[in-house]
């Protein structure tokens, strides 16, 4: 399985958050994301139930989470505290963007 003390890279992050996203829980909402891990920067864009994503710089997003990848995807994933990492903008929306992706649930 996945041992959540090992550091995540930022395209494991993103991608997690791609494969993961419910389209039920993301119906009807539209939304340009920021994600800044360390010193990479990604927008990314939730409409029609799916998540886009492309390495640029952050400007026009709604939300912008900054932090490690291992914090951000802790935010995301794993419940933590907003207060781990920097979140800017709609904070209501940010607190709905991080409950579109239900973590599977664990095998065996």
């Amino acid at each position: 399985g996945h041992d959540p003390t090992l550091p995540m890279s930022h395209v494991s992050v993103i991608m997690s958050l791609q494969t993961l996203i419910s389209p039920e829980r993301a119906k009807g909402l539209g939304a340009r994301i920021g994600f800044r891990l360390d010193d990479v920067s990604y927008v990314t864009t939730v409409h029609d139930g799916r998540l886009d994503v492309e390495r640029a710089e952050i400007r026009d997003c709604a939300v912008q989470f900054t932090g490690s990848p291992s914090e951000v995807a802790a935010v995301i994933h794993g419940g933590a505290p907003f207060e781990m990492i920097r979140v800017e903008g709609d904070m209501e929306l940010a607190g709905r963007f991080v409950t579109l992706f239900p973590l599977p649930p664990k095998i065996g």
